[in-house]
């Protein structure tokens, strides 16, 4: 029941307190409604505040810029915010310091937390001035959800500010905030209205001037008459540099002694950066401003120039210029005066593009004329190009018409071939000037500018040939000599390459216009459209010269059987159908283990003994690769090597013609890589998809013939093969002598598998050895003085095993060695190689060993192999 009373007891001191809250905010209220000077409006506050919350002192900080500024403070402890402003600049930031922190975060701070924010030397001008740190409380001026400023109160006892007090204090911030935001509002009003009646009259002052000049300097004496400054000028963009073109004429001195400043700093000014930045620049002394640099800090010094305000003048969303007024105090200029010289600066640039509109109204009938003019002359040339077949008839057509039409000296066209640009035609006029500079052009961005304009595609104008930065000595010297000073340079793009570029040249130092760099352009496209069309007329002859000359190669090939005479045959046709210089066929070499010449044409004979190895070169890639694999220049592609140093001097030098483009394609016949097809040409050059894929063709074509050749020939080969082994057979029924047997078996094993000799050995039981029974071809004193053991060496092993047995070596072939000792060094001695044994077997029992022996070393296709055993 206690505890009941005592809650009612409480509720109706806080209806009391609330009720005297809601009568001291009513009257604040009412005060700050009548009051419109914002000086009167704080100082109310903070005193209305100190009395209600009943501490010894309030104040009230601002928010400038980023710094928070005292705006008010209760009369009598004003010292204690001047020691504080003098020691700290408070940020508003979040934990940078109290009034900063409640500005940043918008929440009250008060108390214990006030304090161990404060930093050391604030806490210690609370107590010098005998308040307590810890009785202090701060809440946020919020306007429109934006902090504006900060109320702060403090006491000089111990204070523990209560939920009642701060939501006070609150109240009290909200209603100086509205106040503030009032009186904020009735200020710019004001200001507005004063500044919208400057602005008519200077607008209607404006709209009665034609005269540029007339209009810049009304602008620049209202502009510095308004905002009270002594001192104005405006600077406008000229070419790319800032001039002077109005100024009042307290600034005439400054300006006339700072013109060679601004030639010597350009880039650096006040002016520049506000050019660049589109934005306005306010500096309290310029005098000491660093933008300026030394010599412009001493010509405002000289002349008693501090504060300064530049404003940008922007036409088309572009910098036209700058408006400029100085001051001779050193004065930060406000906002809202920036805000008026920023419409002044909108208005003369206003002004200036009307002015500039009517100048281009003056003049555009003659635009048009000449419009007209150039519009006749493209469509004339454009017919005189439609009807013309022959490419130097059509450039000629350029060249000169470009001369005439921009009234030049001179005209000429370069034109891209074999990776370097070479003077193709020109007016009369320019052929001396050629001449002295006939040189290789590098094709690269900033080295000549012809070069320049081929690399980046892009038109480049010379006023001066003499400042060209591109040009050496040595050309200035040829052009001043030709009497021509200026000049356009103009890409022929033909499918977005440059395969050119069209240049004018003109005897005055010239600025060539945007208008008369079009024109040149639209030339140049004409000139580029009637090379791509005689390139595409010239590529389709060429690719029917090519599809025809294919067609009778293929023909050539299908009637051909000869294996070594359709590699003859691909090889020269491959070297006329591109238009090459050398060819050849390489093919790989077993023993060697790499790449050997098969054939060539046009070589020069130590070609013969070029060896690739697989991967290296161009051949060895293609084979490695199986595809077509070319290279633009041989002999300074580093991609290319070669393991052998002779192989490298072969490939590389063929003859005293340097500069080699090579391609190499791989001929497959059952995705086996039978050879490789090799052309060479005797200049550098970018080859094609349909160069490549031409000689791929005659690479196809090749092993169609080649496996064509061989499979008639196998046919042929075992046609024969059964023809003889038929008349053996009749020949061997009809023979009962064993003597004429066996001379017939070795005599036709010699013939048929073309071999040096042949042999029979047969098996005697008493030696258990193989003894000679019959040779052809072959001294018997090589053989029959040795016994073979069955077993032992090629013949030994064919008879124990009863199956062919062969080595390409005898002599190279160890194991053979070792087994049949005295006979293999017999048949070294006797330069006897490869030899083939298969067994004789005689109702199932073997007879012997018929043996093949010849002079080179050689592998044995299945095909002989079962030839012999037949």
């Amino acid at each position: 029941m206690n505890d009941q009373r005592k809650t009612k007891k409480q509720l109706l001191e806080e209806l009391r307190r609330e009720r005297e809250r809601s009568d001291a905010l009513q009257q604040v209220s009412n005060k700050l409604a009548a009051a419109h000077d914002t000086d009167e409006i704080l100082d109310l506050f903070v005193n209305e505040a100190a009395r209600l919350i009943s501490v010894s002192a309030a104040w009230i900080f601002l928010l400038d810029g980023d710094v928070m500024v005292p705006g008010a403070a209760t009369q009598s402890e004003q010292g204690i915010i001047a020691d504080i402003v003098n020691v700290h600049a408070l940020k508003a930031e979040e934990k940078s310091n109290v009034v900063g922190h409640v500005m940043a975060t918008k929440t009250p701070s008060f108390g214990e937390d006030a304090e161990l924010m404060m930093f050391p030397e604030t806490r210690q001008i609370f107590l010098k001035h005998g308040f307590q740190p810890s009785a202090s409380a701060s809440v946020p001026l919020v306007a429109k959800n934006q902090s504006i400023g900060v109320l702060s109160v403090m006491d000089k006892h111990i204070h523990r500010f209560t939920e009642d007090e701060i939501s006070l204090l609150t109240a009290f911030a909200d209603q100086a905030a509205l106040a503030l935001d009032k009186a904020r509002l009735v200020n710019e009003a004001e200001r507005g209205k004063e500044r919208s009646d400057a602005l008519y009259q200077i607008s209607n002052k404006l709209a009665g001037a034609h005269d540029t000049d007339e209009v810049l300097d009304l602008i620049v004496n209202e502009a510095a008459r308004l905002v009270g400054a002594p001192a104005a000028y405006i600077r406008l963009m000229e070419g790319d540099k800032l001039v002077n073109r109005a100024n009042t004429d307290s600034a005439a001195d400054y300006l006339a002694a700072s013109r060679s400043v601004v030639a010597a700093e350009e880039g650096t000014s006040n002016a520049d950066h506000v050019m660049a930045t589109k934005k306005p620049l306010v500096t309290e002394d310029a005098a000491k401003d660093a933008l300026g640099g030394p010599e412009r800090q001493r010509n405002l010094e000289v002349h008693g120039f501090h504060g300064r305000a530049t404003v940008p003048m922007v036409a088309n969303d572009r910098s036209v210029g700058v408006l400029s007024v100085m001051d001779t105090r050193i004065r930060r200029f406000t906002d809202d005066e920036v805000s008026l010289l920023t419409a002044f600066a909108d208005q003369a640039a206003l002004a200036l593009e009307k002015a500039r509109l009517l100048n281009e109204a003056k003049t555009e009938k003659e635009r048009a004329e000449t419009e007209r003019e150039r519009a006749d002359s493209l469509y004339r040339i454009s017919n005189l190009l439609a009807g013309a077949h022959d490419t130097e008839e059509v450039l000629d057509l350029i060249v000169n018409e470009a001369a005439r039409l921009l009234s030049v000296e001179a005209s000429y066209i370069r034109l891209v071939s074999g990776g370097e640009l070479e003077a193709s035609v020109a007016t009369e006029s320019a052929a001396g000037i050629l001449a002295e500079l006939d040189e290789t052009i590098v094709i690269q961005e900033g080295k000549a500018p012809v070069g320049h304009v081929m690399a980046t595609k892009k038109p480049m104008v010379i006023e001066d040939i003499t400042d060209c930065q591109m040009i050496t000595p040595e050309q200035v010297t040829a052009h001043t000599k030709h009497r021509l000073r200026s000049a356009v340079i103009v890409p022929l793009l033909a499918n977005d390459q440059s395969i050119g570029v069209l240049a004018v040249m003109d005897a005055r130092i010239r600025q060539f216009t945007e208008d008369e760099v079009s024109l040149l352009s639209a030339f140049a496209d004409q000139a580029a459209l009637a090379l791509e069309k005689a390139r595409l007329l010239s590529e389709a002859e060429a690719r029917e010269r090519q599809a025809t000359q294919l067609y009778e190669v293929t023909s050539q090939l299908a009637s051909n059987h000869n294996p070594d005479s359709v590699l003859d045959l691909i090889t020269q046709q491959a070297v006329e159908l591109t238009g090459g210089k050398r060819g050849a066929i390489f093919r790989y070499d077993e023993v060697r283990k790499g790449l050997v010449v098969a054939t060539m044409h046009n070589h020069l004979p130590e070609f013969r003994d070029m060896f690739i190895r697989p991967g290296e070169g161009v051949s060895g890639r293609a084979y490695d690769l199986r595809k077509s694999v070319w290279t633009d220049d041989l002999n300074s592609d580093v991609s290319v090597v070669y393991s052998d140093d002779e192989s490298e001097k072969l490939a590389r030098r063929t003859d005293s013609e340097l500069a080699m483009g090579v391609v190499s394609a791989p001929i497959m016949i059952q995705d086996e890589v039978y050879g490789i097809l090799c052309v060479t040409f005797h200049r550098r050059k970018e080859f094609s998809d349909d160069e490549v894929n031409l000689v791929q063709n005659l690479a196809d074509s090749a092993a169609v013939a080649i496996n064509n050749a061989r499979f008639i020939e196998e046919t042929e080969q075992a046609r024969d093969e059964a023809t003889q082994l038929y008349e053996i057979t009749e020949q061997l029924a009809s023979t009962t002598d064993m003597d004429s047997v066996l001379d017939l078996i070795t005599t036709k094993a010699t013939e048929m598998l073309g071999s040096l000799g042949s042999s029979i050995l047969k098996f005697d039981e008493t030696s258990d050895s193989l003894l000679l029974a019959r040779t052809y071809n072959i001294a018997p004193v090589l053989l029959d003085r040795y016994l073979i053991k069955p077993g032992t060496g090629v013949s030994g092993v064919a008879f124990l095993e009863r199956r062919p047995v062969w080595s390409s070596d005898i002599t190279s072939n160890q194991s053979l060695i070792r087994t049949e000792g005295d006979a293999s060094r017999a048949l070294s001695e006797a330069g006897l190689k490869a030899v083939l044994a298969v067994p004789i077997v005689v109702r199932d029992e073997a007879y012997g060993v018929l043996n093949v022996i010849y002079q080179e070393t050689r592998d044995f296709t299945d095909a002989e192999i079962q030839l012999l055993s037949t």
